[in-house]
């Protein structure tokens, strides 16, 4: 039986209540005993088969197939599982002396996820949660009520990979502070402003309902720890060893950004295996080892110094192997990524999807054939007439040089990119499902850089992939960003950009994006 300290990882925030203009830290309050998790816990019921769907129609369906038949192209999130397990022991922390827990302004926060140990999976938290922090009026206390029971932590981490973790109780936060390749020292207790810390709690509910899940003991990962990171693809042929010099390393680190279905953590063997899956080693300084294995449909994470791995379905068991196996080849990511298609018809409707590409397809999902032609259903569902399987939508990538307009655009801060992207992609017309999906698949990158040159293209991306669809659509957006990498901000006319998209009658919706 696995005991945590109750301060369990390091959320990210910078700066004292003193550097603030607040009061000078006070002695802290003793750390909350430890908490004991569970023993050897029911696991949690192994993913229902998803039923088989129905041959396509050769003509367009007059009525929308049974329930359950086509399954709705939103995931939906089941109940939490009975607890899983506790974080490795090589990532709890100890006590040590330390002061200064909440966030000044001007501080540069990379990411932050809140951790639900329940189901032991994390969502990245609101960009905005920095803010609501700074609105707490902290106040050094003994007493802050109880632990609440629908999330556990929120840790926070900074550009320089210090990371702050927050407790939260019903009266307050139990905070801990984690320097680089260290661990936490003794978590301080604050009582807060009840309406701020209220507008904090709902903020973080809502992002819990919105957001993408990944394995906690995936997200938990530290950079600075790092010592190696191994991909060996799932046929055998190609393993490539990633270390902390190399360019691509915070490259290689984002594949582990792997998002999974809630509530379905299970708790198996240690050794046990996936067939046909990637393999991922990472090695840290502390001697620990992970061992992480990624099929078509599952993912298994086991860590050497825990008695048992734990394996959830994944939530995108379109894309997560094949890019595992570029990784582990050595492939840099296609120039033109994850262009994706959603198709939204009034009813269960034939549709034919063309995509007149002046470059060479890289992949597509599902098999291109001169085009596309599937059966699409309200709900956002597609069956491909060909392989007769559902998909959430139509994908394809690929790769040809293009000396994309720079004129205008935006220059972004690596840490500023969430909020500048789901600002602007709410602008444009995306919903929440499409954005999440968006940042899913482009933030893991492009955070990692000091600055972000971006630009939306439209006439210049119309001429690069011409799309052609019948029926025609009532309404039609296509999103397509485009991106470099900076070391240091650069000057750039701001782009001025046109919302106002409607969604009426058969509405098609596309996102994707560029490297530049």
């Amino acid at each position: 039986m696995k005991r945590l300290l109750a301060a369990l990882l390091a959320v990210a925030l910078a700066g004292s209540l003193a550097a603030c203009g607040g009061e000078p830290a006070r002695e802290p309050a003793p750390p909350v005993s430890s908490m004991e998790l569970p023993g050897e816990p029911e696991a949690a019921p192994p993913a229902p088969e998803p039923e088989p769907v129905p041959p396509a129609p050769e003509s367009a369906p007059e009525e929308a197939p049974p329930a359950g038949s086509v399954p709705s192209a939103e995931a939906v999130s089941t109940p939490p599982a009975a607890p899983a397990a506790a974080l490795p022991d090589g990532f709890n922390f100890t006590a040590g002396p330390d002061s200064g827990m909440f966030l000044c302004g001007g501080v540069r926060v990379n990411g932050g996820s809140v951790y639900r140990y329940s189901d032991q999976v994390a969502v990245g938290s609101s960009w905005e949660t920095p803010d609501y922090l700074q609105k707490l009026e902290p106040e050094p206390a003994d007493e802050i009520g109880e632990r609440l029971s629908d999330f556990d932590v929120l840790i926070l981490e900074l550009m320089d990979d210090t990371k702050y973790t927050y407790t939260f109780y019903t009266e307050g936060l139990e905070v801990a502070k984690s320097l680089p390749a260290a661990d936490a020292g003794e978590p301080v207790r604050y009582r807060v402003d009840p309406k701020a810390y209220a507008e904090l709690i709902e903020l973080e509910r809502v992002r819990m309902d919105e957001g993408l899940w990944f394995p906690s003991w995936l997200r938990v990962i530290r950079k600075s720890r790092v010592t190696g990171i191994a991909f060996r693809s799932s046929d055998g042929e190609s393993e490539t060893v990633y270390l902390p010099d190399d360019e691509r390393f915070d490259w290689a680190l984002s594949g582990l950004d792997i998002s999974v279905r809630p509530g379905s953590a299970e708790r198996i063997g240690r050794e046990s295996r996936l067939e046909g899956a990637a393999r991922i080693d990472i090695d840290f300084a502390t001697g620990i080892r992970y061992r992480v294995e990624v099929n078509e449909t599952a993912l298994l994470v086991a860590a050497s110094d825990m008695d048992h791995a734990l394996r959830y379905p994944l939530k995108h068991e379109d894309t997560t192997l094949r890019e595992l196996d570029d990784i582990a080849a050595g492939k840099m990511l296609p120039l033109t990524g994850k262009p994706v298609v959603y198709l939204y018809p009034e009813r269960p409707t034939d549709v034919s999807v063309r995509v007149d590409y002046r470059g060479s397809f890289s992949e597509t999902i599902p098999a291109y054939r001169d085009g596309w032609e599937v059966t699409a259903y309200p709900g956002g569902a597609l069956v491909d007439r060909a392989d007769g399987r559902t998909y959430p939508y139509l994908f394809w990538e690929g790769n040809t040089p293009v000396g994309w307009d720079f004129s205008e655009g935006f220059c972004v801060a690596g840490a500023d990119t969430e909020r500048f992207l789901r600002e602007k992609l709410a602008l444009l017309g995306l919903n929440a499902g499409e954005t999440a999906e968006f940042l899913d698949y482009w933030l893991p990158e492009m955070q990692q850089n000091a600055c972000n040159l971006i630009t939306f293209s439209t006439e210049q991306y119309e001429r690069l992939a011409p799309m052609e669809i019948s029926p025609a659509p009532d309404s039609l957006l296509r999103v397509h960003m485009v991106y470099r990498g900076l070391d240091a901000p650069r000057p750039i006319r701001e782009q001025e950009l046109e919302g106002g998209f409607v969604r009426r009658g058969f509405t098609v919706v596309e996102w994707g994006g560029s490297r530049a």
